[in-house]
């Protein structure tokens, strides 16, 4: 498998990363950025994927874009691309999920807590990670325990989850992979120091990722007293 590496995900970045996939790698992980309109398209012509994920239609970019809709359409560009063989995974309490289903040939896929074809049951959150029981309709379900913290991580790992699935893997291999899976730096990393727990989610960030990241430090329990 070969993967988009750091934020090499525009017009330069994942051309390169296309070029320096091996032959003997079956499955590319392009991640496609944008921050202007008209950007994805041109991505999905030459990356040419046959799954496609939306992750949220959130506040980023909204200086360039102007509106959460034109985000929406902006991204909507992905799900066009997809051929009819193809998937697309989209969140199942996305207020733009029947938007993308009706601008794509593909099957599609919804994912979220409690809904969904795949989906969370029995989540239990705290300040270091999550526990939920993977369900995914017809395919069994299995325990993960996730490693990073907030809801909205266990969103991005029901997207993954579905993209394995639509790939052929197993209930309980997508488990394993989701809980041997760490966050990249800058993204609600934790650490302590001199006594001190700070959440470092630095890497641009936006409204709607301040509040997961608040959400986050709420739910944590304070240590022998310490409320910093």
């Amino acid at each position: 498998m070969h993967a988009t590496k750091g934020n090499l995900n525009n017009h330069i970045g994942l051309p390169l990363m296309v070029l320096a996939a091996d032959d003997d790698d079956d499955v590319m992980v392009l991640e496609m950025g944008m921050n202007h309109p008209g950007e994805i398209a041109p991505l999905c012509e030459i990356a040419r994927p046959h799954i496609g994920i939306i992750t949220n239609i959130g506040t980023a970019h909204l200086e360039h874009m102007g509106s959460r809709e034109a985000i929406a359409e902006e991204k909507g560009a992905l799900a066009r691309a997809l051929p009819e063989v193809g998937t697309l995974l989209v969140t199942a309490g996305c207020e733009f999920a029947d938007y993308f289903r009706a601008r794509t040939h593909a099957r599609t896929i919804a994912v979220g807590n409690g809904r969904g074809q795949v989906r969370a049951e029995g989540l239990r959150t705290n300040s270091e990670g999550s526990e939920f029981s993977l369900v995914i309709d017809g395919a069994g379900r299995a325990t993960v325990e996730l490693s990073t913290a907030g809801k909205h991580m266990v969103t991005n790992a029901l997207l993954a989850a579905g993209a394995g699935w639509a790939l052929g893997l197993a209930t309980d291999e997508l488990a394993c992979g989701l809980e041997a899976a760490r966050i990249t730096s800058g993204r609600l990393r934790c650490f302590k120091r001199e006594g001190i727990t700070v959440y470092d989610d630095t890497y641009n960030a936006n409204p709607d990722s301040m509040q997961a990241a608040i959400d986050v430090v709420a739910d944590r329990t304070p240590e022998n007293g310490n409320t910093r």
